[in-house]
């Protein structure tokens, strides 16, 4: 009886194994299937703070040498003018704008482990209060950088953000980005200049 067992169970298990993968059929992954597969909004949002503190457009960050990031997203750039943001870029796509627009409509917590070639902090604006009140020699060595949420398009491969930057009385400034995912990495396209003083 044992031997019988001991060849009957694992032909019956082999069938059952043919069986199934016999009925198994392939899922055709579309370009935009694999995309959305591997992406999602808050690891491309992390992707996109890391590339322009790494870039540091404005040349606002070369000083500092821990950076200090708002742990609050901050908009502080105006944003409802649709002629000027689409006349700037072409390419920019009306979902990525609208995107934009309705992910700042109120502020949220960025918690996002970046990638980037110094050391990093976030302060929330409670304590960035509690350091400027230190007076100008803390606000002196650092530079304070803001950013809003990243607006995407549905494909993930366009992005809005702002970054603003503030490193004393007459040292701040604020821009909008436009940048593309070429493959698989954020490069910026364009800046939307939007304060500075």
């Amino acid at each position: 009886m044992k031997t019988v067992l001991r060849i009957v169970v694992p032909s019956i298990c082999a069938l059952l194994i043919f069986a199934c993968a016999a009925s198994v059929q392939p899922v055709e992954m579309t370009e935009d299937v694999k995309n959305q597969t591997f992406l999602s909004r808050d690891v491309e949002a992390a992707a996109i703070y890391s590339v322009l503190l790494n870039k540091d457009p404005g040349n606002y960050l070369s000083d500092s040498s821990t950076l200090i990031i708002v742990n609050e997203t901050y908009l502080g750039a105006e944003t409802d003018d649709e002629v000027y943001f689409k006349s700037t870029d072409s390419f920019l796509e009306d979902e990525t704008l609208v995107d934009f627009r309705s992910i700042n409509e109120q502020k949220e917590e960025i918690n996002s482990l970046l990638s980037v070639n110094k050391p990093y902090e976030y302060m929330s604006p409670a304590e960035l209060i509690l350091h400027l009140d230190e007076g100008q020699d803390w606000i002196s060595t650092h530079t304070v950088t803001s950013f809003s949420k990243v607006g995407f398009n549905n494909k993930l491969d366009q992005a809005l953000v702002y970054m603003g930057h503030f490193c004393g009385r007459d040292c701040a400034s604020g821009s909008v980005y436009f940048l593309v995912r070429e493959n698989h990495v954020w490069k910026i396209r364009n800046i939307i200049f939007s304060w500075v003083s």
